[in-house]
């Protein structure tokens, strides 16, 4: 059921466990009272369909602009807590990273939650450096009315709808087994013993050991074992939810 339906059928209410998805929130805090919302989206009918249900949950002020530029302006002109951008809007204004970029930086206390769908879909870095989250055009209604609750709470950190973050989630794993070969991740999977037990268990030489962990940390960016066994357990979560 697409939003559409959801403010044609006025179901959006209801509670559906299978609405229910991850949403990583890293960092709950409380914005201002405001939980104005700005809607940049090319759509007419989903914009409306949006806003009805943002507005049957309780959410103060909606305003829709079909551009980026156009929501920079009024940005300028309204205090809003939250920028629901369509992905779309993104591609098609031909600046959007440097827009994006531009509205950050006047309005570092902005929530910015990406809408979009399996052929614009913002994922891994870019979605992370450009947004606070996203969710699916496809999504269930429920995920929606999640997404009010979690505008009147004021939470700010990272939110995922269920349908992004399933497909968040895999390609991020897809990123990490392509990055490492499968030995490098068994030794990664062992950091926590010293290179000589690692050597010992693998039938390696402890030179051969400290060479995989040195391309181990070049891969993953990371400096020490510590940071290196941080990823680790992120991969394993990761594994263990697609």
């Amino acid at each position: 059921q697409s939003p559409q339906d959801c403010a044609r059928d006025g179901r959006c209410g209801r509670s559906h466990q299978e609405g229910r998805g991850i949403h990583l929130i890293i960092q709950p805090t409380m914005t201002p009272d405001t939980s104005a919302v700005l809607i940049v989206c090319t759509q007419p009918m989903l914009c409306y369909a949006l806003r009805t249900t943002l507005e049957e949950n309780s959410i103060g002020f909606v305003k829709h602009v079909p551009t980026m530029t156009e929501g920079l302006v009024a940005l300028k002109g309204q205090n809003f807590s939250m920028v629901l951008l369509d992905a779309h809007a993104f591609y098609e204004d031909g600046h959007g990273m440097r827009m994006i970029t531009t509205i950050r930086a006047e309005f570092p206390a902005l929530t910015i939650i990406m809408l979009t769908d399996s052929k614009a879909m913002l994922l891994g870095e870019t979605l992370e450096a450009v947004t606070h989250g996203a969710i699916s055009k496809d999504d269930h209604p429920q995920a929606f009315v999640d997404l009010c609750t979690w505008i009147r709470n004021g939470c700010h950190g990272f939110w995922l709808s269920p349908i992004v973050a399933a497909l968040y989630l895999k390609r991020r794993v897809m990123a990490y087994n392509h990055l490492l070969t499968e030995r490098e991740l068994h030794i990664l999977q062992l950091l926590d013993h010293t290179n000589g037990e690692i050597a010992s268990d693998l039938r390696l030489t402890v030179g051969t050991v400290k060479n995989y962990v040195s391309v181990i940390y070049d891969k993953l960016g990371v400096r020490s074992r510590a940071e290196a066994l941080k990823l680790r357990g992120e991969i394993t979560v990761l594994h263990s939810r697609t």
